[in-house]
């Protein structure tokens, strides 16, 4: 019986009969967030590797894919995993299956029946240490690939009643995809769940929903110049010109005293002056060439 299910936001695995009997079987039930199958990374993976597999063999009308699928299996059942370095046959049973090339050369088998119990024993043994050497490569596979997933990483951090934007790849019919703004909000943190998951009030009516970090991109509140703003207790306060200040001004009693009165004219005197051409001299390497 297993401990966890972790699965989709399928309604076949969100049902209440499902969670029944989950809860009846001591069995924890976990999702996904919605809009990233990046939670279910090994199951996603696998049916893209069954997809592309699939594919080398149905006809043009792709309706002919659960004839081939028995056989798909079978291939990628025996094939040996790039992870963990074994085959899933040998996971699982402990041992090699035959396979339609050992049936037809009729490969040799044992020389001499083993014991049922020492047969046994063994077979527990050789699953044990595969087991072993799966988990090693498994976690040295995960870390090295984590390490790589983190350089590209840009996460921000978000508090609460902080407003937000949620990504949601969703386009309305007729519109075109390149002219749409997959960018809905702004919206609010109510609370953080995890490191990585926040729960915001971005779902039907304002309901509250669970949103993965990599689809939440924080509002930058940008003012325009003499644009009002609000208060606390909701009243406009007055446009703030935060480009020039003229606080101070009035305390020039005269201007005629700081500013020359003939600098009006020196400007346009020195505006009217042309521009300093620049010298061109020839090449050296010219010299000793004669032109007429």
């Amino acid at each position: 019986m297993p401990a966890y299910i972790h699965s989709d936001q399928g309604r076949q695995y969100e049902s209440n009969l499902f969670h029944e009997m989950c809860r009846v079987l001591n069995i924890k039930k976990t999702r996904t967030t919605p809009y990233h199958p990046q939670s279910d990374g090994m199951v996603e993976k696998f049916n893209g590797t069954l997809a592309k597999m699939l594919s080398a063999y149905v006809n043009d009308n792709h309706d002919d894919w659960d004839e081939y699928l028995p056989y798909v299996m079978m291939a990628y059942r025996s094939a040996e995993h790039e992870t963990t370095g074994y085959t899933p046959n040998y996971l699982m049973f402990g041992r090699e299956v035959s396979t339609p090339l050992d049936i037809m050369y009729e490969m040799p088998q044992a020389q001499k029946e083993v014991p049922t119990n020492k047969w046994a024993w063994k077979m527990k043994e050789r699953m044990e240490s595969a087991h072993s050497i799966v988990r090693r490569n498994t976690e040295t596979a995960m870390r090295r690939q984590k390490r790589y997933h983190d350089l590209k990483l840009s996460w921000q951090k978000f508090e609460k009643n902080d407003e937000v934007y949620v990504y949601f790849p969703v386009r309305k019919s007729g519109r075109s995809p390149k002219f749409t703004s997959f960018w809905r909000g702004p919206f609010k943190i109510i609370d953080r769940c995890t490191e990585v998951t926040y729960r915001v009030n971005c779902a039907y009516r304002g309901k509250e929903q669970v949103i993965h970090v990599d689809r939440i991109r924080k509002k930058n509140m940008q003012r325009l110049r003499d644009e009002a703003t609000e208060s606390e207790n909701g009243r406009e306060r007055e446009p703030v010109n935060d480009v020039c200040s003229t606080e101070g001004w009035g305390n020039m009693q005269n201007e005629e005293e700081i500013v020359p009165s003939d600098l009006g004219t020196k400007c346009l005197e020195e505006s009217s002056h042309e521009p300093e051409k620049r010298r061109r001299c020839k090449p050296v390497w010219m010299k000793d060439y004669c032109v007429d």
